[in-house]
């Protein structure tokens, strides 16, 4: 009940905003035309050239109604899809297409195929309908990701103590807790706007870190696609521009997007100018937008450009890393036997290194198992290696998969599969450590970080997550800081966690939960030695 409960409290908000949209007597024809073209349509399928089993279809049931089940039960349909058809290819639909399951067995051939046969970019912009959403600047350009893969991975220490203080600061900011008292807080929403500041202070530098402007307008921006995306799944295509047009969502999509140009074009002016002064060399902010800038060849040298990308970056990194945080709050709060277990361990690695230094957080093997275990359980979507094959494929099983066909990875119920996961329904916080300790040659496959056949979170092959080391460097900086600093349980009376949100493939922590937050007397402090 109590996921109903949340789901439709979703559900009333996205009606919401189509309601808002139906201002006038064309939107109500636009909407009964839109519903009859639903009912009658041909259902359009990226997957025709594929013979595979549907999953979780009734008999004789419309691709319609189908997808409407999907959208409120898709984890029911990829289980049963995953368990009937495990080792083999299945379609799962969507209101808005058929997506090709295809088991992981095919993920290692495909894996390094590059972009321009197998593209994760126009699977992106397909799925979040990129002229409405703005994100068709991603077919423009992927200086964004090649910069945080060879810039910034690479200098990944240089940002532990900018991150440290970023931190600090922020915890102060949206969790002003007592210490003689337990204070309620919507622990999601203060996690956004921690995970906010600390990350644009790596992405965009000072001058934006802390301006409420600034990161208000990457919170909106990221919430008015979410929202335009679900509003635009209840359509045919055919029918999106005219959704978009009068959806408040999308709107303020682009209204974002100006806002964010408004406030950033002026910062890269004053950069670039900096930097082709020979007094400018030496000066250079230590950030991704500094990285951004220096790589940018061509129409990337465009400062309205770099804005929309820079925008992107805080699109695909702060609401993914702010749910893996209150995910692993509320699974602490559900778990404690678990808070005396990690703060040993960061007391111990604290002690041994003198304070925090630039790898301190690389030894914390305990916090990074339970944050992979957190994820595991509750993974930011049910689908992951995302692909659209841009010319016909001929898998080594003699499948052929005709151009244009989107298929996926069910990379959920892969990591609930006994025979990759034992005792796959229970939580164990140190499930990866425990595995790391046992083969130490290849610790680094059990990383939070880590993309494998097998953990796909981050997706796989040489199109996995560029941003996904930053994410588990701040992930454990700010959690081995509220640690440190603070207790967490929940409200009396309540001992399981809150129930996730499922709408489509997407999957999150419930956003309007209380947990109660009391300062700790004589905290680990985060002082960099």
């Amino acid at each position: 009940m109590e996921v109903a409960g949340s789901l439709m409290e979703l559900l009333l908000k996205v009606a919401s905003h189509a309601y808002q949209a139906a201002w006038s007597a064309r939107w109500l024809l636009v909407f009964l035309a839109a519903l009859s073209l639903l009912l009658l349509r041909d259902y359009e399928s990226t997957t025709r050239g594929v013979r595979a089993p549907i999953a979780s279809r009734w008999p004789f049931e419309p691709y319609f109604l189908t997808g409407l089940r999907f959208k409120g039960s898709s984890m029911l349909h990829l289980s049963a899809g995953y368990k009937k058809f495990k080792n083999q290819m299945f379609k799962i639909i969507r209101l808005d297409s058929l997506v090709l399951i295809i088991p992981r067995v095919f993920v290692e051939e495909l894996r390094s195929l590059p972009e321009h046969r197998l593209s994760l970019r126009h699977l992106q912009v397909h799925n979040l309908y990129g002229k409405s959403t703005t994100t068709d600047v991603l077919l423009k350009s992927d200086l964004q990701a090649k910069v945080l893969r060879h810039r910034l991975t690479p200098n990944l220490q240089d940002f532990v103590a900018s991150s440290l203080d970023e931190i600090e600061y922020s915890t102060e900011k949206e969790l002003p807790a007592s210490q003689d008292m337990w204070t309620p807080f919507k622990i999601n929403h203060a996690l956004l706007h921690i995970v906010a500041g600390v990350t644009t202070r790596a992405m965009s530098g000072t001058q934006l870190c802390r301006n409420r402007h600034w990161l208000s307008t990457c919170i909106k921006y990221t919430e008015n696609i979410f929202i335009t995306v679900l509003v635009l799944r209840l359509f045919p295509r055919a029918l999106h521009e005219w959704i978009a047009y009068l959806s408040p969502s999308s709107w303020n999509t682009h209204l974002c997007l100006q806002r964010a140009k408004r406030i950033l074009v002026p910062i890269i002016n004053e950069r670039m100018r900096q930097q082709s002064s020979p007094d400018g060399q030496s000066d250079r902010p230590p950030d991704l937008l500094q990285y951004m800038i220096e790589g940018a060849q061509g129409e990337d040298l465009e400062p309205e450009r770099l804005a929309h990308l820079q925008l992107m970056v805080n699109l695909a990194g702060i609401h993914t890393t702010s749910a893996a945080i209150t995910h692993a709050i509320y699974d602490l709060c559900e778990h404690p036997d678990y808070v005396d277990e990690l703060r040993g361990e960061i007391e111990k690695v604290l002690r041994q290194d003198g304070g925090w230094q630039k790898g301190t957080h690389k030894k914390l093997h305990k916090l990074d198992s339970f944050l992979k275990e957190s994820q595991r359980l509750s993974p930011p979507t049910l689908l992951s290696f995302n692909r659209i094959a841009l010319t016909p494929l001929t898998l080594s099983t003699g499948v052929h998969i005709p151009a244009g066909t989107h298929f996926s990875v069910a990379s959920r119920d892969i990591l609930f599969d006994p025979d990759v996961t034992p005792d796959p329904e229970t939580f164990d916080g140190l499930r990866y450590y425990r595995a790391r300790q046992a083969s130490s040659a290849e610790g680094h496959k059990h990383d939070f970080a880590s993309a494998d056949g097998t953990n796909m979170n981050f997706g796989a092959g040489r199109y996995a997550c560029p941003g996904r080391f930053f994410a588990a460097m701040e992930l454990k900086l700010l959690l081995a800081h509220l640690l440190s600093k603070y207790d967490f349980r929940f409200p009396h009376g309540t001992t399981a966690r809150p129930s996730n949100l499922v709408i489509d493939e997407f999957l999150g922590p419930n956003p309007w939960a209380e947990i109660l937050v009391r300062k700790r007397h004589g905290g680990v402090g985060m002082v960099e030695s």
